[in-house]
């Protein structure tokens, strides 16, 4: 406990900006309370009580990481905490857990009292959650300053070329709309027409996309570099290098509840912040999950190899989408993916036998940490580590592997053809 409030207290001392701290749920209220008070006198400005007990190696019980959030806990720490205050400045208290849509932000905050609420898993699947705060606030005609998409998926592809050229572009796009209108009312519509109707999705985003930069420009044609600041817009802090352009809450609500359209942003601003593929994979897979699913492209998106396969596999789905009679449903691949999460299953239910059976032997043993044995051997191998052992003996490979990684497959990371279980 000193360490942590030594790390804040210093911290607070030496920061220009407030310092925030989150926490889990101790094993009583009072130990809670006990904790945000002394986080408070350190120097923290803010707590962010994550409402589950800390984490252990066990599934079930205090420390467990399934089940609902305990945000009567946070209830009560709200109330303790509250009571320090009397109308000062203390330390502000914000909830994290049981958030899927914005109807648990408001009820959430409504049941703790607290001063904000956290999302984590609810915002990756939907990373407009709170969105609705703001056109319940101000309203969707509301404008609001944003960072502009980058060129290869947003406003800035479509804006450079002065008023006179987004104009052309606009009457292009509306005639090919039109024209689509025409053919979604044809009952037997031929292969050509289908392909056409197919691009209405993608056309009205470059629409959308026109108006956006237009706005940004200032609808004068001048450079996005002097978009201007409208009196009373609400601003987000521009980020080095990235131009801001400015948007109705209409508009962002519209791009919000397109998913596919939000994991294109995302990969538009992955192009100008690069991450790891496997980063890229996690959040457009959240995104698309239902879709991904629906059309049988989870595996194909999963299995990318960098950010660009990716995109395709984002743009096949676009297709699919916009031309459902594209789609042909897959009856062996769908027969594989049920064999691999029966698999999986498998796996996880040996894998929670072994967990109970080492906590039972830790617990016949008397010792007081009952996870004692799972963490035994559960070091991961470093790329060093392999190649160093890849190079020893069995006799030095198996006698190390025993002590450090006993919890891997040796095979997998050793054996010259990996491990033959797959």
């Amino acid at each position: 406990r000193k360490l942590v409030t030594d790390v804040v207290a210093a911290a607070a001392l030496a920061a220009e900006v407030p310092v925030f701290v989150k926490i889990r749920l101790l094993d009583t209220v009072g130990e809670t309370v006990a904790l945000v008070r002394q986080l408070r006198d350190a120097g923290a400005s803010l707590v962010a009580i994550h409402a589950s007990y800390r984490a252990s190696f066990e599934r079930k019980g205090a420390g467990a990481r399934d089940g609902p959030a305990l945000l009567d806990q946070v209830r009560d720490v709200v109330d303790a905490v509250g009571r320090d205050r009397d109308g000062g400045d203390g330390v502000r208290i914000v909830a994290n857990g049981n958030v899927i849509t914005y109807g648990d932000v408001a009820e959430n905050r409504k049941f703790t009292g607290a001063d904000g609420i956290m999302s984590a898993e609810g915002i990756l699947d939907d990373p407009a959650l709170f969105l609705p705060a703001l056109e319940k606030k101000k309203g969707n005609g509301r404008k609001v300053m944003v960072p502009a998409v980058p060129a290869s998926g947003g406003a800035a592809a479509v804006g450079g070329g002065g008023p006179a050229d987004a104009g052309k572009k606009r009457r292009k796009i509306r005639k090919k709309l039109r024209e689509i209108e025409r053919i979604e009312k044809v009952l037997t519509p031929s292969p050509e027409q289908r392909e056409k109707a197919a691009q209405k999705v993608d056309l009205q985003n470059s629409l959308d996309a026109l108006d956006l930069a237009d706005a940004c420009d200032g609808g004068d044609g001048g450079s996005a570099d002097r978009t201007p600041e409208p009196p009373g817009a609400d601003r987000i802090p521009e980020p080095p290098g990235h131009r801001m352009e400015e948007v109705t809450l209409g508009v962002l609500q519209k791009a919000a509840g397109d998913r596919i359209r939000l994991a294109k942003e995302y990969l538009a601003l992955v192009d100008v912040y690069p991450v790891a593929t496997r980063t890229a994979i996690f959040h457009v897979r959240r995104m698309c999950r239902d879709l991904l699913n629906e059309y049988q492209l989870m595996d194909e998106a999963v299995a990318s190899k960098d950010v660009g396969e990716l995109g395709k596999i984002v743009k096949k789905l676009t297709g699919y989408r916009n031309d459902p009679t594209s789609f042909r449903f897959d009856k062996d691949k769908q027969q594989k993916q049920k064999e691999e999460l029966e698999r999986r299953k498998r796996e996880e239910g040996k894998r929670k036998a072994y967990e109970a059976r080492m906590v039972r032997k830790a617990k016949r043993e008397g010792l007081a940490d009952t996870g004692h044995y799972l963490k035994v051997g559960a070091q991961l191998p470093s790329v060093e580590t392999v190649a160093r052992l890849r190079d020893a003996t069995q006799e030095v490979r198996s006698a190390e592997w025993k002590v450090r990684h006993a919890q891997h497959c040796m095979a997998h990371h050793l054996a010259a053809g990996g491990c033959t279980r797959g």
